[in-house]
């Protein structure tokens, strides 16, 4: 058991350390979408499309029609919450949506994320202006971030490489344990020993301790393969004591 928690914990350490990388990496080399920056550019040409419509629209007067293409516009266009057209000198002459409460001027004329305005000319002649209110970008709601791409991405590193990570460690450890290698005979012929034994290397870690040994010891049931003999609690009153 202490086994599988050890290789659990050092998979998750190498899980948490993939997703810094990642998330290291996208801020160093834009990695990830940005989902702002697409949003922007889908919406100023979903503005300019709807532009080019209106101005053969204006240019014929005809108020039905501009209306009706500007309802579409709202109706279907997902994250559009008002579309206005209106005269140079500020006159709104079409809108669809709550155009009034969504749209506000934004600052030297500018579009943004979420305001996005296209001239639109008569001839030569600057005549005004459409305006398109859409929808904030990101997630509003907390269920919305669980759907958020960057979310999704994190939670799968998460699940699938600690079950990755994991499987390759139990793996790789069983190559390298000791023990593993033993043949079984020789187990069984360490195990019918009547004293308790343990086999260390050099450096004093335990490699195979016999069932007499596990019986004596308080803590064979947290494993004692790998650990230093010198770490072991009701030995260290029989070591030596190392000079000061």
């Amino acid at each position: 058991m202490s086994r599988v928690r050890t290789i659990g914990r050092v998979a998750l350490g190498l899980v948490s350390l993939t997703i810094m990388l990642v998330l290291i990496l996208d801020f160093a080399f834009g990695l990830l979408p940005d989902e702002a920056q697409n949003a922007r550019k889908i919406r100023e040409r979903i503005a300019a499309s709807l532009a080019v419509q209106l101005t053969s629209l204006i240019e014929t007067d005809d108020q039905r029609t501009i209306q009706r293409t500007v309802d579409n516009a709202v109706t279907k266009g997902g994250d559009i919450v008002s579309v206005g057209v209106r005269r140079e000198g500020g006159e709104l002459v079409v809108r669809s949506g709550d155009h009034h409460r969504h749209w506000f001027a934004t600052a030297e004329g500018k579009s943004t994320l979420t305001h996005v305005v296209v001239p639109v000319y008569s001839g030569k002649e600057r005549w005004g202006q459409v305006e398109m209110s859409f929808k904030p970008v990101g997630p509003q709601a907390w269920h919305d971030w669980l759907r958020h791409p960057t979310v999704l991405l994190v939670v799968a590193l998460t699940i699938g490489g600690f079950v990755l990570y994991y499987v390759y460690l139990r793996r790789v450890l069983q190559h390298l344990d000791p023990a593993a290698v033993i043949p079984d005979r020789v187990r069984m012929a360490f195990d019918t020993l009547a004293e308790g034994v343990l086999v260390v290397d050099t450096e004093g870690r335990i490699n195979m301790a016999n069932s007499a040994f596990r019986k004596l010891h308080p803590q064979a049931s947290t494993g004692l393969l790998g650990r230093n003999v010198a770490s072991l609690d009701w030995l260290k009153a029989s070591l030596p004591r190392e000079p000061r």
